[in-house]
């Protein structure tokens, strides 16, 4: 050790050894580190048991209320020490959080594929017109075909949204253009101008159960293929190891949370 560090560590006599200066501020040094370690040790025990630890998100918004009453509210009554970070983001936001590292967990409707990403779970979300029933088409009996469908303008999202892509690749296989009476990145207000006008919107039943339930907002099959094939997807990074916390929160949400029912886990 001496050699190591170039110095004297004791003074050799006759009678003994004696430590010199430099040894007491080693012995400082060492007792420090130890200190650090065992503080070390503690912290990752107590994360390791739920103790203390952060999980951060990266969810659409029509996600939000499950995973609020389904997870993060129950899940935080048992450890009321996990700090959670929620980012409501577009699908291109919420893939770019992930594989950048921003968010541990990413709930996304139709992401498109990505190396830097995997999809752990997906849950079938096929899209219907929702309408009030006011609207021309609430009285309509069985599936309707895309050309009655897009005959009538309609609360749409922007194009950053997996919903709204999805619709624009039904469009052009058609040949049969949407007519939008208002575009918007808030799936909230999409409904809601549903609700309130003869305007429909394109939505998953799943979200909007409740309006279905009571009869304020029926919903109707539209027949095309791509309509059927919308997903939400659970997504981490590939070649991540997620912290406990976030390893936990993703069993909440593939088996306690509403949508699970219908959950394909990878």
């Amino acid at each position: 050790m001496e050699d190591e560090l170039g110095t004297t560590l004791f003074e050799r006599s006759v009678s003994g050894s004696v430590p010199t200066e430099s040894a007491r501020e080693l012995l400082k040094y060492w007792k420090a580190c130890r200190l650090q370690l065992e503080d070390l040790e503690q912290k990752i025990n107590e994360i390791s048991n739920l103790s203390r630890g952060s999980v951060r998100i990266a969810t659409a918004e029509g996600f939000v209320p499950d995973l609020q009453q389904q997870v993060i509210l129950p899940f935080s009554d048992i450890h009321p020490n996990i700090q959670f970070t929620v980012e409501v983001l577009s699908v291109s936001e919420i893939v770019e959080a992930v594989a950048d590292g921003i968010c541990h967990i990413g709930v996304a409707f139709n992401p498109p594929a990505s190396q830097r990403l995997v999809s752990i779970a997906d849950v079938a979300i096929p899209l219907r017109l929702a309408v009030r029933p006011q609207h021309p088409l609430a009285s309509h009996q069985g599936p309707l075909s895309v050309r009655k469908a897009f005959a009538y303008p309609l609360a749409m999202l922007t194009g950053s949204y997996g919903i709204r892509r999805l619709l624009d690749h039904v469009a052009y296989s058609e040949q049969t253009p949407l007519i939008p009476a208002i575009t918007t990145n808030s799936l909230h207000l999409a409904v809601e101008y549903a609700l309130n006008t003869n305007v429909g919107t394109f939505i998953d039943p799943f979200h909007i159960s409740d309006h279905l339930n009571s009869g304020r907002l029926p919903s109707f099959k539209v027949e095309h293929p791509l309509l059927d094939s919308g997903r939400a997807s659970v997504l981490i990074r590939a070649g991540q190891t997620l912290p406990t916390a976030a390893r936990e929160i993703v069993d909440w949400i593939l088996y306690k949370s509403k949508a699970s029912r219908s959950v394909s886990s990878r």
